[in-house]
């Protein structure tokens, strides 16, 4: 997961409202390479290509940390070409499907809560504090984040996006969905602004 953060990359939420015409995973990760080989009108630049990162990944496999993670998973070392995959889907479809779930979010609880507005968050407090939306009150003021991640990355017993939010000034709830992209604790994220 470190080879694959933002700062080894591109904040890809920055990139994708930079580019709104990128709606697929294909256009996504082709503009993720475009943004390390040419200079673009949105200042962007990327700090690796795709095909670099997973390279990345497939020699980190040889860090004898990585060999006994891949052994008690009953893994063998992946070749490049899964690696590649693997980057693919997590820079690619993660990414595009996570923002339509964030804006699922903010019009679904928009619809439950009138007292508060939900926006999406800046590149600065997603980054740092792992903060997707940001809550405020009619009048402007935060007062909550809201982490929208699928229930899978909490299985995965990664701890980064917690430790993060525990560093923000106002609570950090997480929303959480499904593979079919249900909500899974909606009433408890609406019940956290009533």
């Amino acid at each position: 997961m470190s080879i694959a953060r933002q700062s080894n990359s591109i904040h890809l939420g920055t990139l994708l409202n930079a580019h709104p015409e990128i709606v697929s995973n294909e256009q996504l990760l082709a503009e993720v390479d475009r943004h390390y080989h040419e200079d673009c009108d949105c200042g962007m630049k990327s700090k690796n290509t795709i095909q670099m990162l997973a390279q990345e990944l497939h020699d980190a496999q040889d860090d004898p940390r990585a060999v006994a993670l891949l052994k008690s998973k009953g893994d063998d070392k992946w070749d490049l070409e899964t690696c590649y995959q693997w980057m693919g889907l997590l820079f690619g479809r993660n990414t595009i499907n996570g923002k339509d779930m964030e804006k699922q979010a903010i019009s679904d609880l928009s619809t439950d809560v009138w007292k508060y507005k939900f926006y999406e968050s800046d590149k600065e407090l997603d980054t740092k504090f792992g903060i997707d939306l940001v809550a405020k009150s009619l009048e402007g003021k935060i007062v909550a984040g809201i982490q929208v991640k699928p229930d899978s990355f909490y299985r995965k017993g990664l701890t980064h996006v917690a430790e993060a939010n525990e560093e923000w000034a106002y609570p950090v709830y997480h929303l959480k969905y499904d593979k079919n992209r249900k909500w899974l604790n909606r009433l408890s994220i609406v019940g956290k602004f009533i």
